[in-house]
């Protein structure tokens, strides 16, 4: 019987040494997730602020040029009704008065050709003049929030804070595509390609549920090592052989339900093969 408990007392300690390892690589995962989860909240809290900033940016320069727009909008709408009046005056006149009411159409004919071109100037078009009475896609006040907000794209601090948004987001892509590698290439180094690739990887069989299974194990073991220890050398030997027979029984049916796990990272970094808790007569 010494060689049974010489036996038992090393797949005890390999037992043992198993649960470890893969304690270790569920530590490693673990804190994988954690830091990527604190860089991914980090890039993603930066991507907000960035946003957060041109917005307000973009709110204080628009502000200002729709007052200005709405100004000269309103200097070209008068400009254009006053042209607009001299041109009906020049058909309610006689004759004697013909010229000057002409002259009168004439200057403010000028005047509106040069509100209409200062304003085309600063903001390449002009509002509707509102003369038919109804609302327009050009009428004044919803032209000037449109061509206010074209330039403010243009403008130097609104240009600036739209780079520094699509850098973050830029950043905080690229990050999450870092976030994938890594983790992949961590999970393919736990738990081997196979066992990856038909996703054994999660619940019961992630590295904490293989480490508590590992643990169970060596607790099974050690209960018989003491219980084969405390009979008498026929009945112990009894014993073994019924364990045996049992545990063969159970290894076939689990061999297939366990595949083998590849590449671990050790503690001092070399990888090697191992199998999942075989029965206490292997």
């Amino acid at each position: 019987m010494n060689d049974e408990r010489a036996r038992l007392i090393k797949l005890i300690a390999q037992a043992e040494q198993e649960a470890a390892r893969w304690q270790r690589a569920a530590t490693l995962l673990a804190e994988q997730e954690q830091s990527h989860a604190d860089e991914e909240a980090t890039a993603r809290n930066a991507v907000l602020g960035a946003e957060a900033q041109l917005a307000t940016l973009r709110n204080e320069a628009i502000a200002p040029l729709v007052a200005q727009a709405l100004a000269d909008g309103r200097t070209y709408i008068n400009a254009a009704e006053r042209e607009h009046e001299a041109w009906k005056a020049t058909h309610a006149v006689g004759r004697l008065s013909k010229r000057a009411a002409e002259r009168r159409r004439a200057d403010a004919g000028g005047e509106a050709r040069a509100a209409s071109s200062a304003v085309y100037a600063r903001w390449g078009s002009v509002p509707d003049t509102g003369r038919w009475g109804h609302n327009t896609y050009d009428s004044r006040e919803p032209w000037a929030e449109r061509v206010a907000a074209e330039q403010a794209e243009g403008l130097t601090v609104v240009v600036d804070a739209k780079l520094r948004a699509l850098k973050a987001d830029q950043e905080l892509k690229q990050t999450r595509w870092r976030h994938r590698q890594e983790a992949e290439d961590l999970t393919l180094a736990v738990y081997g390609r196979q066992d990856a690739f038909y996703g054994k990887v999660h619940g019961s069989d992630n590295a904490d549920g293989r480490a508590q299974r590992w643990r169970q194990r060596a607790s099974e073991l050690r209960v018989h090592l003491a219980r084969i220890v405390a009979l008498p050398v026929g009945e112990a030997a009894g014993v073994v052989m019924s364990s045996r027979a049992a545990d063969a029984q159970a290894l076939a049916r689990r061999r297939d339900a366990i595949a083998p796990v590849t590449a671990i990272p050790s503690a001092g970094g070399a990888s090697r093969d191992t199998s999942g808790p075989r029965g206490l007569g292997d």
